[in-house]
């Protein structure tokens, strides 16, 4: 709102950049989502960091006078391409809120993981999930063995752990675009994604696998399908699609 008044003010353009997720969250309540029309619709241009989070504003009734998907853009500096190394390990990155699937990567992992005796298990991240995962892991001693929770970590630390393992889970129930996903992706690691929301519109049979978000044995399907798959994947191609697409050069 201020910087509508300042435009006018100043007369110089306006513009948005929109990334909430979802955008329920403004469209469900009557007056935020009346007052984000108004200032929407005041904008030059909104760009916004998808497809589908611009469908989400126009299912709202929301009606800028231009609306551009930009997308997020990728530090493909940071997040390298890994090694061709098989380290026998896979991570989720991010929240750990219960739409984010931490909890249930652990659950899926648990039915396979006597099949892969020698894969491991990295959890990045911290929050409400981070308690009933210990709880989880608490009765079961052969499991923890295999499982690292980390914690929160920085970016240069996250680009490392990426660096370091083979594939990314991440069967988040809605994401306004997936940066977690972008940056495996920079660092040539094929990801299994929930199967709704932003992802689809970068992720397809060639660098990941899309599951059901809530459904634990798709995703531990589709683990022990990565796992038993992963040299089909190519990394060099995997990355270089990201920088074509996401990098800060196309952004």
């Amino acid at each position: 709102t201020l910087s509508y008044l300042l435009s006018k003010k100043l007369k110089v353009p306006f513009i948005i950049t929109e990334h909430q997720g979802p955008f329920s969250m403004t469209s469900e309540n009557f007056w935020k989502k009346n007052w984000t029309k108004f200032i929407m619709q005041k904008a030059d241009a909104v760009l916004t960091v998808s497809n589908h989070l611009k469908q989400e504003i126009l299912k709202s009734e929301i009606y800028p006078k231009q609306i551009i998907v930009t997308y997020n853009p990728v530090d493909t500096d940071l997040f390298k391409l890994k090694s061709n190394h098989i380290n026998k390990t896979f991570l989720f990155v991010g929240r750990l809120d219960n739409f984010k699937g931490a909890l249930r990567c652990l659950e899926a992992f648990n039915i396979i993981n006597e099949k892969f005796p020698d894969w491991k298990f990295i959890i990045v991240g911290d929050g409400e999930d981070y308690r009933p995962i210990l709880n989880y892991l608490s009765n079961k001693p052969l499991l923890k063995l295999k499982v690292k929770l980390t914690g929160q970590l920085s970016k240069p630390e996250i680009a490392l752990e990426m660096q370091q393992s083979d594939f990314l889970v991440f069967p988040s129930k809605h994401e306004s675009f997936g940066l977690v996903i972008t940056e495996a992706l920079s660092a040539g690691l094929p990801v299994i994604v929930g199967n709704t929301t932003a992802p689809i519109e970068f992720v397809d049979e060639k660098n990941g696998i899309l599951v059901q978000f809530d459904d634990i044995i798709a995703i531990a399907t589709a683990i022990e399908n990565m796992i038993s798959n992963l040299k089909k994947h190519h990394s060099q191609e995997i990355r270089n699609e990201i920088i074509s697409k996401f990098g800060f050069k196309s952004f």
